[in-house]
């Protein structure tokens, strides 16, 4: 909060659930989601609600750990509770992207330790509305 106040910016902090995000439709210029989303209970709907709240044109970033890092997870005292029970392997969560998403791009920065899955909402045509 500190930078708030040097800054300037005004942050409203809001806690709420992925999967039924307390914003309104095309809300958002900007939609960054970074940590958590492989332990979801439903990441398809968690990224569903990323895209009903971005603007038409925005672009939508997803960064995780991969499965490189979950395995480390596993083997550290402290860690062992966050990776234990895994569903399965780690990956970019491309399958989970709503219908519809453009420029589908998925990177492996930080030496393959984390992925970034980017996708952009479209925009509307006129006339058309948009996807469907």
């Amino acid at each position: 909060m500190a930078n708030q106040a040097r800054y300037g910016f005004r942050v409203r902090l809001v806690q709420g659930e992925a999967e039924h995000l307390p914003f309104r439709d095309a809300s958002f210029d900007v939609v960054f989601h970074v940590g958590g989303i492989n332990f979801f209970n439903d990441k398809a709907k968690a990224m569903a609600e990323m895209a009903r709240v971005a603007k038409p044109g925005t672009k939508i970033v997803v960064i995780d750990e991969t499965e490189r890092v979950a395995a480390l997870g596993e083997q550290l005292p402290f860690a062992q509770r966050f990776f234990k029970g895994r569903r399965g392997p780690i990956d970019a969560p491309v399958d989970c992207i709503p219908p519809g998403m453009t420029e589908v791009r998925v990177t492996y920065p930080a030496g393959g330790r984390l992925y970034c899955l980017e996708f952009r909402k479209p925009v509307a045509t006129p006339g058309h509305g948009g996807p469907r």
